[in-house]
């Protein structure tokens, strides 16, 4: 099984969730666009902090391809997530769709 988790806010979380052995560390990056979105630098520390052994994950949700090529371009990231849609005027639109969420870890026994 893969192991892919997403918005990582620090090298040091990175770090820490390699060595349980999670398989791709994700990033939620772009201009701020979005809540919880990384700017290009932060994202660029938090890839510095993950090991060889994992792959940085750069999720983009911007439609705007100026943004998405900022970060592949300044990123390099190993996977690039794309999760735009072309039609995101209202916000409170997108809210009312069915969506997953992410749920926080607090240990390893969770996975």
């Amino acid at each position: 099984m893969l192991v892919q988790i997403y918005e990582v806010t620090s090298a040091e979380e990175a770090s820490a969730l390699t060595k349980l052995g999670v398989d791709h560390i994700g990033v939620l990056v772009g201009k701020g666009e979005f809540p919880r979105e990384q700017s290009i630098e932060a994202a660029k520390r938090i890839f510095v902090g993950i090991p060889p052994s994992s792959k940085g994950s750069a999720l983009c949700l911007s439609a705007d391809l100026s943004v998405i090529e900022l970060v592949v371009v300044n990123l390099r990231p190993a996977i690039l997530h794309l999760g735009a849609s072309s039609n995101h005027s209202n916000a409170r639109e997108r809210q009312q769709a069915p969506v997953t969420r992410a749920q926080a870890l607090t240990n390893a026994r969770q996975l």
